[in-house]
């Protein structure tokens, strides 16, 4: 007759151990990048939530600026698009005119929107304002138009696309990858042609491959599509920090949503919520920034770091995040 031991239970120092290993454990898992999944997505055609409230008629004169802004690279566009249409502007034969700066004297009402308690927010412009009315400002301003040095070499960057603050809670970031892509990937074989051959250099009357002091694959600086990068997300009042694996799209970007109401981050269909962090509540500021490294992606020879976007979350009595 078979005699079954019983088990034996565990002691203080084995069950110490196996907790501290299941602690260690979870800790690495939080601190590995996370994938984005699918799931429900918000919905884009909802109206967006502002910090500040105008009456009809009246803006914020960040956006009169930046509305001005727009109007000079129109026409300064426009003079472009014609030079390449016109074949007597592109052979020097006619002269090309373009507005490279505007003056400008706006007379209209001026409020400084305030707060519940009291600081000022914003400064409002309220066009529609009687010409003798309270608040009758004369605002003088040049906008003029300026080059941007060209992307000179592999980096990754990222940008805000609501830079005046007008879809908050919604935290909107685009990030862009340059490194050096392949001639070849961007090469199309026509199915006439002969693949290419090697080249070889001619001894004597013999032909021999050169494949020893053949120099590399030449390389071309381009946005690296179907790439691998890791976005980081910080909140300064928990200090925690998440990461999530991203990946560019055919033009080399990667657009991404931080929703601060509902804690969640996503990108196109795919989005995840937030482990660590607590938007809605606890961390009233938070930071951004990529990177991304020749393990992650190829055409990157170095690790490279974004620059960094800082976001604050201002709340509401009930709890809300409205900005």
């Amino acid at each position: 007759m078979a005699v079954t031991k019983p088990a034996g239970k565990k002691t203080p120092a084995k069950k110490a151990r196996s907790l501290a290993a299941r602690r260690a454990a979870a800790a690495a898992a939080a601190e590995a990048p996370r994938a984005l999944k699918a799931g429900p997505q918000r919905d884009k055609t909802a109206p967006s939530r502002r910090l500040l409230t105008h009456e009809q008629g009246s803006v914020t004169l960040e956006e009169v600026l930046v509305n001005f802004q727009r109007s000079l690279a129109r026409a300064t566009r426009s003079s472009l698009e014609t030079a390449r249409a016109d074949l007597q502007v592109g052979m020097g034969q006619r002269a090309l005119f373009v507005i490279d700066s505007i003056d400008v004297t706006l007379k209209a009402g001026v409020v400084m929107a305030r707060d519940a308690a009291g600081g000022v927010q914003a400064v409002s412009v309220d066009l529609d304002a009687a010409p003798s009315g309270p608040g009758q400002a004369e605002l003088k301003f040049r906008i003029a138009s300026r080059p941007i040095d060209p992307i000179a070499t592999q980096q990754i960057t990222l940008a805000d696309l609501d830079p005046l603050g007008l879809q908050r809670p919604s935290h909107r970031v685009r990030v862009t990858l340059i490194g050096r892509r392949l001639v070849s990937d961007d090469a199309v074989q026509a199915p006439e042609q002969p693949a290419p051959q090697a080249l070889e250099r001619v001894v004597g009357l013999e032909s021999v491959g050169d494949a020893d002091t053949a120099e590399p694959p030449p390389r071309v600086l381009s946005p690296l599509p179907g790439r691998k990068l890791h976005l980081y997300v910080v909140g300064t009042t928990t200090g925690a920090t998440e990461i999530f694996i991203l990946t560019t799209n055919a033009v080399g970007q990667a657009d991404v949503e931080i929703d601060a109401l509902s804690n969640r981050v996503t990108s196109g269909e795919l989005g995840g919520r937030f482990k660590k962090l607590d938007l809605t509540r606890k961390d009233s500021e938070f930071f951004v920034w990529a990177a991304c490294n020749q393990d992650l992606a190829d055409g990157i020879t170095d690790k490279l770091t974004s620059n960094v976007l800082q976001f604050t979350v201002k709340r509401e009595s009930s709890g809300g995040a409205d900005q």
